[in-house]
Parts: structure tokens; sequence; C-alpha cells
């Protein structure tokens, strides 16, 4: 196993731990870039990075939304704000899905229940790249989850690279390698969870892969004392679980 960084284990009562100055401001519109939004701030209309694959507003109704939005610390960027969470009917849902695993890995480092070697950005057997690996614990993947209701279609858009993903790791599992899906989802009104229909593969691959021991955990983000962080979602884990095993 290759391991390409090794993470620092930090003091629980860090406070910087996704602390950041979050300013108020209220959404304007996309533009012609996914990447790319406006939104009004102290009476100004700003650019804002967004850090989505897609349009957001395939998600959630967006049009004149308060946001919350964080000031970009490189000075080389076309923006100089990222859109980090969006207010839509009195729900707080996180977007900046370029630190879903920054979330993710301070869980992991604030959970001192044992001392583990925790590792980012690595290739297992030459088989395939996860987003983290735990020693004796094993691989663990990261799939973000967003809906404007409380049930998510999972997933949303191709499945090409999962299904890739799940038959790699389905070769780990035959060779003895611990692995599991970890679903954040961007908001704690998500509780619900159904395979789309659509990707008849993914169902059987899930399948396979829990057959052979693979973990289903889920988390939901939520946002306190000015800072957002991960809490466990036993609800959406278990309706996960009886979704891909079905």
């Amino acid at each position: 196993m290759e391991f390409v960084f090794e993470l620092a284990r930090t003091n629980k009562y860090d406070s910087e731990i996704m602390m950041r100055d979050y300013y108020k401001a209220v959404f304007g519109e996309e533009g012609n870039s996914r990447f790319i939004c406006t939104v009004v701030k102290d009476g100004q209309t700003v650019e804002c990075y967004i850090s989505s694959s897609s349009k957001l507003s395939k998600y959630l109704p967006l049009a004149n939304c308060n946001v919350l939005i964080s000031k970009n610390e490189r000075r080389d960027l076309r923006t100089r704000y990222t859109l980090e969470a969006v207010e839509c009917a009195n729900v707080l849902y996180y977007v900046n899905f370029n630190k879903v695993n920054k979330l993710y890995e301070n869980y992991l480092l604030f959970d001192e229940a044992e001392d583990r070697k925790i590792y980012k950005e690595y290739s297992v057997s030459n088989i395939i790249k996860t987003d983290f690996y735990i020693e004796n614990h094993g691989c663990i993947e990261i799939k973000a989850l967003l809906s404007k209701t409380n049930r998510v279609v999972f997933p949303d858009n191709s499945s090409h690279r999962l299904e890739r993903q799940l038959l790699k790791y389905i070769e780990l599992l035959k060779r003895n390698i611990h692995v599991s899906f970890c679903f954040i989802a961007m908001s704690d009104s998500i509780n619900e969870f159904e395979l789309n229909a659509k990707k008849e593969n993914i169902g059987d691959y899930f399948s396979k892969a829990i057959s052979l021991g693979m973990k289903i955990k889920a988390y939901s983000v939520t946002y306190e004392h000015d800072s957002f962080k991960l809490i466990g979602n036993l609800t959406l884990e278990n309706n996960i679980l009886k979704a891909v095993s079905a």
C-alpha cells in the first residue's frame, strides 16, 4: 500500500477547526459557468465561487435565499468569496463540496477513542485511490448527498465512476481489506435514501460489496458556534442499508 500523506493528530479543543469568518449575503444568480454565482453582500453585488460539479440550482431553489460566504485566502483567484451554505425554507444546506473531506478528516482526528494512523490521498494495492485509510480499519470512501427534500436519490448523475469504484472495492474486500462507504448529508434534514432505479448495476455492486463485509456509515453537516461539523445520522444510515441491501 502506498501512503501519500499521513494526517497529524490535532488537539481536540483546537479553536480553528473549520471555523472561518462567514459573511451573510443574499443569493443573486448563477453564472454561465457552474462554478460562478453572484450574491448581494452589504448592498453590493459580488461574484462567488461554487465548488459543485453541476449547477447548484439542480438541487436547491436559490433565488433570493440567504447564504453564508467566506473570503478566499488566495489573491490570484477570480472571485474574492466562496459560497459556503444556502438557507432554503429555514433549512441550512452546506454547499462547499471541496471541504466535505476536510469535515470528515476533522471528525476522525478528534475521535480520541484510540490512537490510529490516518492517511489520505493514497493508493491501495495499486487498485484504487481512496479518500482515507485508517490503520487496522481499512479504506473509507466519502460521498456527499444534497437534496431540497428529506429524500435523496443516489446517484443523481452519471454512475460510471461509482461503478468502477465499487468494482475495485469489491476486489479489495475479496483480499480481506476492510472498506467503509461514508455518506455525508449536506443538511441534517436529509434522512431518506433511494437508489436510482435507472442505475441497476449500482444496486447489484453495493449488495455484493456488503455481502463481502463493506460497512455503511452516514453523517450530517451541522452549523454550531460559527463552525460546520459532522454528527452521526443513524436514521439515514439505516435507510441507506435498507436501500442497498434490497
